[in-house]
């Protein structure tokens, strides 16, 4: 069976800590012994503070002690060392209670542009979800594409973090979904689509506008100083050569040759179950262009029609949602200013 995380929280009242931590064992007569476990008492609040400075997760049970009096913050410590606490009797007593299990559902909005900035705020929203027991990673996807580079980070560092908490990725496509964006759909353990989400567009494109002739009616003159071969490429103050043309396409079809095999890769037991071949892959879903989320389940690269609300309200429903990626100040802001003016 597995295990699942369970945070304990420790309650203790103002009196005890003050006459357990500030002041430990004050009414002792022996002062060898005193001595000793005033020591022993420092230990343990020296490792309190290295784990509220280090930020150490713990892999199974956490354990949460409130210090707000004498830590300024609600720290983490391991089970050993409240048993230590325990043991050498530094708080007269101590209330055990078995909190709720902090059940949630871990909701990524990948919206926009997929780039480094995407990938950034994906590692950024993984930080403080230690304590949470996550039942369900949820991705929703609503991308024209980019870097297949940063969508194979994403993918990365959602993987990672799905075997740290032994929770599923479901992938989610909403309005659009093309290009590089498919990449990190296939990638979940499932995959839905919005019955009018658009979706495929595997290949990439590559725009030049030529100004030749501006800089030429303006008499604008153009120079390169350079050192190294082949340093001036796509020059769009000169005619597109033939040889920048064919380097470039070369690049794009890499991408797009790239972009394929990893779907392949992350659809594999889909399109053996539909009993797909290869010619009927590249054929019917990756040489198609554009289409919708009917034709996309017929053909392997997602497993149905659903949304994230009606998947958390019929398999998770005693779980809080909670937004993996919170807004900056000023997103939050023209949200309320769009919100307020329509």
């Amino acid at each position: 069976m597995e295990k699942k995380q369970i945070n304990v929280e420790i309650i203790v009242s103002i009196s005890q800590i003050i006459n357990g931590i500030t002041q430990p064992l004050s009414y002792q007569n022996n002062k060898d012994q005193y001595e000793l476990l005033n020591q022993e008492n420092q230990l343990i609040q020296n490792n309190i503070l290295g784990v509220l400075q280090q930020g150490i997760q713990h892999k199974e049970e956490v354990i949460r002690i409130n210090c707000s009096v004498t830590l300024g913050n609600m720290v983490c410590i391991s089970q050993d060392t409240i048993q230590t606490i325990i043991d050498h009797g530094i708080l007269d007593s101590i209330y055990i209670m078995l909190a709720s299990i902090r059940n949630r559902v871990l909701h990524f909005k990948l919206y926009g542009h997929v780039d480094a900035k995407m990938t950034e705020k994906v590692h950024q929203a993984f930080k403080g979800k230690g304590l949470y027991n996550v039942q369900l990673i949820a991705v929703s996807v609503n991308s024209g594409g980019g870097s297949i580079v940063q969508a194979k980070n994403i993918v990365s560092a959602l993987k990672h973090f799905s075997r740290k908490t032994q929770a599923p990725v479901y992938c989610f496509a909403e309005d659009l979904v093309l290009n590089s964006a498919n990449l990190i759909l296939a990638s979940g353990n499932k995959c839905y689509a919005n019955k009018y989400s658009l979706l495929g567009d595997f290949g990439y494109t590559f725009r030049s506008f030529g100004l030749k002739e501006f800089i030429k009616d303006w008499k604008i003159e153009q120079s390169y100083i350079t050192a190294g071969e082949k340093k001036v490429k796509l020059n769009m103050f000169e005619d597109l050569n033939p040889e920048d043309a064919k380097w470039i396409q070369n690049i794009l079809l890499e991408k797009e040759y790239q972009l394929k095999n990893e779907i392949i890769k992350h659809r594999s037991d889909k399109f053996s179950e539909l009993n797909l071949k290869n010619e009927q892959i590249e054929n019917e879903l990756f040489n198609v262009g554009v289409f919708q989320a009917e034709n996309a389940e017929k053909l392997g690269l997602i497993d149905g029609i659903n949304t994230v609300d009606n998947i958390v309200n019929t398999l998770y429903q005693d779980t809080k949602v909670i937004d993996a990626i919170r807004k900056s100040f000023w997103e939050e802001e023209l949200s309320m200013v769009a919100n307020f003016t329509q």
